[in-house]
């Protein structure tokens, strides 16, 4: 799921960090993965987002090479399927880190991002004409967005649950 979401991304355009799975893929693995094509608007990264430093090290390396990050996409959840008792413990507990240590990592670690960029452009929204703005911001939180334009969006897919979610921030 994760590289069909990064591949449209990279068709529309779009700057993309491509993370695969460190325990999983290889650099070159990932640089195959994506046309040459993609050569400048792709960067390929691995993490295991079980372990913060990992999902730390790319949040900056992103942040390093594209100037910002817009959004995250986390693909990285699965589900163990078959009765409980056919599993062994260390399958279970993978699951559980993977699925929910994983997204706490990426979210307390990439929402400070979020928050302090929200509030940089929010200030220099706030610069230029507060009556006007104020009344623009309104109109942007009505319209869906959630956070008035004033950060990231998250989207995370669960392969747990067949669930798409995409939290305001």
């Amino acid at each position: 799921m994760g590289r069909s979401v990064a591949q449209a991304a990279l068709t529309h355009s779009d700057l993309v960090t491509a993370v695969g799975r460190s325990y999983h893929d290889t650099l070159s693995s990932m640089q195959q993965s994506y046309p040459t094509s993609f050569s400048s608007s792709c960067l390929p990264l691995l993490c295991d987002v079980r372990v913060r430093e990992t999902v730390s090290a790319v949040l900056e390396t992103s942040i390093a090479h594209w100037g910002r990050v817009d959004v995250i996409a986390n693909c990285s959840g699965y589900g163990v399927i078959g009765s409980i008792e056919d599993h062994d413990e260390w399958e279970l507990r993978n699951q559980f880190e993977v699925n929910f240590w994983g997204t706490v990592n990426i979210l307390q670690l990439s929402l400070p991002y979020f928050r302090t960029r929200g509030q940089q452009q929010q200030g220099k929204k706030k610069g230029k004409d507060e009556e006007d703005d104020d009344e623009e911001e309104q109109e942007e939180n009505t319209r869906g967005s959630g956070d008035g334009g004033k950060g990231g969006r998250y989207l995370i897919f669960s392969s747990t649950s067949g669930a798409l979610g995409v939290p305001g921030l």
